[in-house]
């Protein structure tokens, strides 16, 4: 009769069931492997100070001895030597050994110093040096996790044999679940999963015992279960509960109830020597082994097994080059401040703490002043655009963050298991703020721009007025000369080219006061639909916008002589349906020099009036640059008011030798 297979190639593990090392145990691994170091010195002789530590066995007090320069070389000759060394066997171990020594001696140098200030060790220098070893050292037990995982490859890949590999996989991925039931308050889940034979309810059972999937969610996802399981043969490993297929690979009797006290009773019996792989440890096994991954053969769950390992210590390599390249804080770095914090002077120690309360304190401003900002947007929309800019970067902060929580999942000497945890759901965070700032920023943006470049044309129209006023001052001003002083600066141009590109303008409106409404005159006379009608009446006598524009320009609200009237039409306000607006601030002004006077900013879709520089008295219209708009104007086009003092008026005037112009209005 053979063992049973869980016995079988791993027996001397089941010495030291209690082993937590992240290194493989004695038992797994070759003779020698892990902490003999008597037998490893036996295998060189001490030497001077100098010698290459590649060939000896070395002391901390050998290396403390060391010169700073030669510390460093021979740290990087060792790391290279060690690449090149086997791992299963004690040449390897002493050498990383003599790693690990000289980088303590190197972290121990940074941190503790001369212990005083001093003019060239003032507190500044040593808080400096401490935050400099908090990070080599991160890049240190990062090393060491890559080195571990190596072995671990290499143990499982010379010592165990792939079904062998899956029972102890196994029974520990069943301590793991239990172990996390019990810190959540899982255990009946637990129970359930452990005589459970449906790998789809199996998942869900895991996911509860973890503190997840319960309530609502938990019933749904079970309904989920149900309906993918009937798609199954129900047959194969993946069919057999835990209890039973655990104590199959620990050679225990099958299907006789109290499945939960069976499972732990073929995991005392196999006593897994994997744990460094488990949920405490480098988290290699998969979580989903005994459901969504349970039909995986020997063969494929050990590739499984070496291809986390893999990614692992590639995540470890590159965390490690972030921090070199310094993008870790290094009171990101929990596990190892918590170590050699208590190894700085008192002067240190009250720095880091400063440093850690300047770090909560700025997160509370931070969420301040997004408030503050997010209520001061109702107000004034742009900042909108800015509070979306800042939502972005906190996000992508937020994201990056995760993200190098993620690459450290496992290394729980270099973050804690909360970080570790907290990777996914920050990265998940960060990409829906980015995701909703973006949303802001193209919803906002274009509205932001449109307001700024509004602002722009507005301040550069009426710089313009000024500087027409001031020319005609100087006698009228014609319109080849009215044109040439019209040409915007830079800023003015730019701003025009985005209102072209998004189709606006903008015009303005001079009136003796204000109103609640812009109308045309037949509107506020007899609202909207009188103006419509006439309007339409004019259109039924084959009329063109442009022709009625034009009797805005030349009667406005006055009857029209039947010279000038269509068929029928004499003696009515036929320009009455027009609102007249001008491109130059100083005409309208013209129009409001009363004490209550104000002249109207609006943005209008460019097309929706009808320039009537054509169609008015002679040149008048043209030198006004008239616009005219029918029946209303909605107050969404109004973007602000501005009283008249702000352009100096002028008017249009034909003088003798000068022609059509604008001129300065008599005084009144």
């Amino acid at each position: 009769m053979t063992r049973p297979l869980a016995t079988q190639d791993v027996s001397a593990a089941q010495a030291a069931p209690e082993t937590r090392s992240a290194v493989p145990p004695p038992g797994v691994a070759l003779a020698g492997l892990v902490g003999n170091r008597a037998m490893t010195r036996a295998l060189t002789v001490q030497r001077d100070p100098l010698t290459d530590v590649r060939t000896m066995s070395i002391t901390p007090q050998f290396a403390q001895g060391l010169p700073e320069g030669e510390l460093a070389e021979q740290l990087r000759s060792l790391g290279q030597h060690i690449l090149s060394l086997p791992q299963n066997g004690p040449e390897y171990q002493a050498a990383r050994e003599n790693q690990a020594i000289l980088q303590r001696e190197q972290v121990r140098r940074l941190v503790e110093g001369p212990g005083t200030s001093s003019g060239g060790d003032t507190v500044e220098a040593r808080h400096a040096r401490f935050k400099q070893a908090v990070l080599l050292s991160a890049q240190h037990r990062l090393t060491e996790n890559q080195q571990n995982l190596e072995q671990w490859r290499a143990v499982i890949e010379a010592q165990m044999s792939p079904e062998a590999l899956q029972a102890h996989v196994l029974a520990q991925s069943a301590a793991d679940l239990r172990q996390t039931a019990e810190r959540t308050s899982g255990m009946p889940a637990y129970d359930a999963w452990a005589g459970d034979p449906n790998p789809f309810r199996r998942n869900v059972y895991e996911h509860q015992a973890r503190g997840e999937w319960r309530a609502c969610t938990g019933c749904h996802e079970m309904v989920r279960a149900d309906e993918l399981s009937r798609h199954e043969d129900h047959m194969g490993p993946n069919w057999t509960s835990p209890a039973d297929r655990l104590s199959g690979f620990a050679g225990l009797p099958q299907g006789d109830g109290a499945e939960t006290a069976r499972v732990q009773a073929a995991i005392d019996a196999i006593r897994p020597v994997v744990a460094p792989l488990g949920d405490s440890g480098y988290r290699i096994i998969p979580d989903d082994v005994f459901s969504l991954r349970g039909g995986l053969t020997p063969e494929q769950l050990r590739e499984t097994i070496f291809g986390r390992i893999a990614i692992r210590r590639a995540n470890y390599a590159e965390l490690s080059a972030r921090i070199a390249d310094g993008d870790v804080d290094y009171l990101q770095l929990g596990p190892i401040l918590q170590d050699l914090l208590p190894t700085a002077d008192a002067e240190v120690q009250a720095a880091v703490r400063d440093d850690q309360d300047d770090e909560h304190t700025w997160s509370i401003v931070m969420i301040g002043g997004t408030l503050i900002l997010s209520l001061l947007s109702l107000v004034f929309p742009p900042l909108a655009l800015a509070l979306a800019a800042i939502q972005f970067a906190s996000g992508y902060q937020q994201f990056q963050q995760g993200s190098t929580y993620q690459l450290g999942v496992g290394a729980n000497n270099v973050f804690t298991r909360d970080q570790q945890d907290a990777a996914g759901g920050m990265m998940a965070s960060g990409v829906l703020n980015m995701g909703m700032a973006a949303a802001t920023i193209a919803a906002v943006g274009p509205g932001v721009m449109d307001m700024a470049a509004t602002r722009a044309i507005t301040a550069a129209d009426v710089q313009i007025a000024q500087r027409i006023a001031q020319r005609a001052l100087a006698g009228p001003v014609a319109e080849a000369e009215l044109l040439q002083l019209q040409q915007p600066g830079l800023v003015g141009r730019m701003a025009h080219g985005w209102a072209e590109m998004r189709g606006f303008q903008v015009v303005y409106r001079g009136q003796g006061a204000p109103t609640a409404e812009i109308l045309s005159p037949a509107a506020r006379a007899g609202g909207v639909d009188s103006s419509r009608a006439l309007y339409d009446s004019m259109r039924a006598q084959g009329l063109t916008d442009l022709e009625i524009a034009g009797y805005t320009a030349r009667w406005n609200d006055q009857p029209v002589p039947a010279f000038d009237a269509p068929p029928g039409m004499a003696d009515q306000p036929l320009g009455s349906v027009g609102i007249p607006t001008t491109r130059l601030p100083n005409v309208a002004s013209d129009f409001a020099q009363t004490p209550t006077g104000v002249i109207y900013v609006l943005r209008v879709p460019r097309g929706q009036g009808v320039p009537v520089g054509q169609v008015g008295w002679g040149m008048q219209s043209a030198i006004e640059q008239e616009i005219v708009f029918f029946h209303q104007l909605p107050n969404g086009m109004v973007v602000r008011t501005m009283s008249s003092t702000v352009a100096p008026p002028l008017r249009f005037d034909s003088p003798p030798g000068v022609g059509p112009s604008l001129t300065v209005p008599p005084a009144p």
